[in-house]
């Protein structure tokens, strides 16, 4: 029954966010192909009425393609929150009486929610990507993670703890709201009110359950690296030094900056950059997971045992 209600769940929400998704794709391809056009086109000093409504048609596009992947991802949060909220409303009793338990119903929501979001993140990104490839976005991006990897700066680890903490402080975002819904008919007549009130408190809950696990779980990550924060503080020549250093070779600002950043100093603070993230990266990927697991049981206990579709 949980597969069932899976496929249902993305049935009903694909119709609303495939057409979205579509549009963001579209739009930045028809960026990229009309942008450089106006550009060309207001650099000419001979610049005619057809080039001003082109200019014009450009723009009015660029600002819909910004307005969409801007809104993109709120949106898609919201259209999900108010889907859970009918469900506990005027759709429950017929939601509800299906053969399937309250935990595989918040399964296949949360499941379904969370699949959207990320896909809804992902879209945005690769429309920006889209729309200024003709300006070189690719080749910019590639270059910078390259240059990142070539001074040691762990790249694929850091981008798969950011890619997991976007998706489980997502999940946690989702769940927060699905808690504090199933909650409100207990806090007050009004569901909305009652959600609304339920929000704020699970909110700051959330935010200082979140603040504490990371202080604490930071206290590893100083230990193991305290020696690399004393050694650059104490043990190395002063940074102006270096600066001064490389400086004195009388050469242009890339190898300048190439040769400064292979310096040994810069190199242990690279390290030391670059360890401090993974850390916190996974610090706050294991939080916000830990906390959604308890606004997934209180959800499923309000729905199990305390429903109220009142």
């Amino acid at each position: 029954m949980l597969l069932k209600l899976i496929r249902h769940e993305f049935k009903s929400t694909a119709r609303v966010f495939l057409p979205l998704f579509a549009a963001a794709i579209v739009l930045a391809g028809v960026n990229a192909l009309l942008l450089p056009i106006a550009d060309n086109m207001g650099n000419s000093t001979a610049s005619t009425v057809f080039d001003m409504g082109v200019s014009l048609i450009v723009g009015l596009l660029a600002v819909l393609f910004f307005v969409l992947v801007s809104a993109l991802p709120i949106v898609v949060l919201v259209v999900v929150v108010i889907r859970f909220y009918r469900a506990l409303g005027d759709e429950g009793y017929l939601w509800f009486s299906l053969p399937a338990t309250a935990s595989q119903h918040l399964l296949a929501r949360t499941l379904s929610a969370l699949t959207w979001c990320v896909a809804a993140i992902v879209v945005v990104a690769a429309s920006l990507l889209l729309c200024f490839s003709s300006y070189g976005a690719f080749g910019v991006v590639s270059g910078f993670l390259a240059a990142a990897a070539s001074y040691g700066f762990p790249i694929v680890p850091v981008a798969v703890m950011l890619l997991i903490l976007i998706a489980s402080a997502t999940l946690m975002s989702i769940l927060t709201f699905y808690a504090s819904i199933a909650v409100a008919p207990h806090i007050s007549q009004s569901r909305f009110g009652g959600s609304l009130v339920a929000y704020l408190i699970a909110q700051v809950a959330s935010s200082a359950a979140l603040t504490a696990f990371l202080s604490v779980a930071s206290v590893p990550g100083q230990v193991m690296f305290g020696s690399t924060f004393y050694d650059l503080q104490y043990n190395y020549p002063a940074f102006s030094d270096y600066v001064d250093k490389v400086d004195s070779l009388g050469i242009g600002y890339e190898a300048w900056l190439d040769a400064l950043l292979r310096t040994d100093y810069a190199s242990s603070a690279i390290s030391l950059i670059s360890n401090i993230s993974l850390v916190l990266l996974c610090a706050a990927a294991v939080g916000c997971l830990l906390i959604s697991v308890v606004w997934y049981l209180v959800s499923r206990h309000f729905l199990g045992r305390q429903l109220n579709l009142s």
